[in-house]
């Protein structure tokens, strides 16, 4: 039985073919990542909520969106729910349900065989095959949105390897219709748009099933360093990048353009191996209590921090005081900072008075370096 490749996997192994290889043919165990996991969680909302949209004939639905947000949250670890918050309030505010569309594809299973061929998901002949995040099938032409929840936007003049994955599979399923694919950035609300026409198909279908059949034969899965570094989950095994954190040495005088090249891998380098001793040491201050080190001790301090549990209430609250729209939609996930530069402002001692009291006080932990002399 032939491992069938996906959008995904083909973006990895063009990302890195040592992590493809870990993940795929090895079968290496993955470190665990908690924004791997909000992302996760927020596509199942994402196709929650047009699901929602589709079956109650709305375009949109924000409150729903916002308890649906609440619900999902609690899966999160404490740190990251307001990010999750922040990428539904984002995505409340740039999805709309099109009009006119005969189909949607949510959460939608393609597959194709070696020829191209329509076929099941789990078909033993299947070569390549995806889950749509969201897709509208026109009379004259397929709009995909692939829902990205990263901090980097990639210029616009790049076409990801990942966009043409795609479009050749919905291209094989859906004949003679151009693929429209959208790449939506979630966090800023910015999209990126590639258009593919019916007439590229042959071209990228040869195309894939070649790299594909060289995916499979390959013997050779070289480390890359890259963007991607930063987000892998094998990086604590990469052979790559702990070569270059133990051959950290600054060389003298100005760089070569060669030598800053060279050092800027070492400071990549360095910088995920800083985060994964990070983790390992949180892991055990938080099973075994601080460590000692000469004057100084690392582990979790509990410190008094305000939050605003309901945005909304504070919202309409500043609303109906007076402040302009556009400082409101900057305020969606109301740090309190924000929040306190904008309340010296008012000159409402009433309005005030009312949002100080939707302003909730709670201890949490901050792991970090602290005196003894602090302590």
């Amino acid at each position: 039985m032939r491992r069938p490749e996906s959008p995904s996997s083909i973006d990895l192994y063009h990302n890195c073919p040592l992590a493809y290889k870990l993940r795929y043919v090895t079968c290496a165990p993955a470190a665990d990542s908690p924004h791997l996991e909000l992302g996760r969680i927020f596509h199942e909302l994402a196709a929650e909520y047009a699901k929602h949209c589709l079956q109650s004939g709305l375009r949109t639905d924000l409150d729903w969106l916002r308890e649906l947000a609440h619900e999902k949250a609690s899966a999160l670890p404490f740190e990251l729910r307001g990010e999750l918050h922040k990428l539904s309030e984002a995505l409340g505010y740039t999805f709309m349900l099109p009009d006119g569309a005969e189909t949607y594809l949510i959460e939608d299973k393609l597959g194709v065989t070696e020829d191209f061929e329509p076929c099941d998901f789990s078909d033993p002949k299947c070569m390549l095959r995806g889950i749509t995040d969201f897709a509208i099938v026109r009379r004259d032409y397929i709009y995909l949105v692939d829902y990205k929840t990263t901090y980097k936007v990639p210029p616009a003049s790049e076409v990801p390897i990942q966009a043409a994955a795609y479009a050749a599979l919905l291209g094989a399923v859906y004949r003679d219709k151009p693929i429209k694919t959208c790449f939506l950035y979630v966090r800023y609300g910015v999209e990126r748009n590639w258009t593919f026409e019916p007439e590229m198909l042959p071209e990228m279908a040869s195309y894939f099933k070649k790299l594909i059949t060289r995916m499979h034969s390959s013997e050779d899965y070289p480390a890359r360093i890259s963007s991607f570094c930063d987000r892998c989950p094998y990086a604590y095994c990469c052979p790559e990048l702990e070569r270059y954190a133990q051959n950290s040495n600054l060389p003298e005088g100005p760089l070569t353009a060669e030598q800053a090249q060279e050092l800027a891998k070492e400071y990549k380098a360095l910088s995920i191996k800083m985060k994964l001793i990070e983790e390992k040491l949180r892991s055990y201050c938080e099973q075994w209590g601080p460590v000692v080190v000469e004057d100084e001790v690392l582990g979790y301090e509990l410190k008094q921090v305000r939050s605003v549990p309901d945005p909304r209430v504070v919202i309409e609250l500043l609303g109906k005081a007076g402040v302009p729209k556009e400082r409101l939609w900057q305020l969606l996930t109301l740090p309190v900072s924000k929040l306190d530069s904008l309340l010296k402002e008012l000159q409402s001692p009433e309005v005030k008075e009312d949002v100080l009291q939707h302003i909730k006080v709670e201890s949490r932990t901050e792991f970090r370096w602290i005196k003894l002399k602090e302590v």
